[in-house]
């Protein structure tokens, strides 16, 4: 079978931008949605919805929460509205054309990145945080706003993918952080993606990615999807979720 040109660069550098995965009517519902679970409107449980750390005393919390939320988790998961995404021939198709025909959802999660107060997060591999195996997961990061280089778009460094699992054993702050990456052979190349609102990016699991602090007036919002072959195995000691299958079959012994 030929590989396709989406699959190719994915492969490659380790990531790869669609700029029209939904169209602007979907955008705006998703982000209504997401507004309406914000304000209580819409159920969502509380233990999903993290704040930017440095805002979680703030007054802002009581007056208007969507200023300072920095993460929302298990959205396409429990929620009905935005769980539609996964029935999107635009998203099963791109998931598809890159990992296979086989392929079931692992996590999601929106990562808000307020105006003003929307965070960095600093360089890291996916993988590093899933106890799943071959560490050849996609994450489809979908952009319900437009994210740009002042934003806080999402930075890459191209095909580092390809040098495996570091340890993740740094800290900042909060984040853990990739050792020995700025030592890394042949410094990969800082490629920046700024992505219009209804596009995405898929990257690969193991590339080395950040995105800085967002300093504008404008919100950045990104809804992640994270996918993985359906051959894939649990390697934590921990039981195995039963995981949703989004296209094709699934495969005894395995997620």
């Amino acid at each position: 079978m030929q590989t396709s040109t989406l699959a190719k660069q994915f492969w490659e550098d380790g990531f790869v931008a669609v700029p029209n995965l939904l169209d602007s009517d979907q955008v705006e519902a998703l982000n209504q949605r997401v507004d309406a679970i914000l304000a209580g409107t819409a159920p969502h449980p509380q233990k999903f919805i993290h704040l930017e750390p440095e805002q979680a005393e703030s007054p802002l919390v009581h007056i208007d929460k969507a200023l300072v939320v920095r993460k929302i988790c298990n959205l396409a998961i429990l929620d009905p509205v935005i769980g539609e995404l996964l029935e999107n021939p635009n998203v099963i198709s791109t998931a598809t054309e890159i990992l296979g025909p086989d392929i079931k959802l692992l996590n999601d999660q929106m990562l808000c990145k307020p105006a003003r107060f929307g965070s960095a997060k600093p360089y890291h591999q996916d993988s590093a945080y899933w106890p799943v195996e071959p560490m050849e997961l996609m994450n489809m990061w979908i952009a319900l706003d437009e994210a740009t280089s002042e934003n806080g778009c999402l930075r890459y460094l191209k095909g580092s993918h390809k040098n495996g699992l570091l340890p993740h054993d740094e800290q900042l702050g909060h984040h853990r952080m990739p050792a020995g990456w700025r030592e890394m052979s042949g410094r990969p190349e800082e490629v920046v993606v700024p992505v219009p609102a209804g596009g995405c990016i898929c990257h690969h699991s193991l590339v080395l990615h950040q995105s800085p602090a967002n300093k504008t007036w404008d919100r950045r919002r990104g809804l992640s999807l994270v996918f993985m072959r359906s051959t894939s195995k649990w390697t934590s000691e921990n039981p195995q979720p039963k995981f949703r299958l989004i296209a094709g079959q699934a495969h005894e012994g395995c997620v």
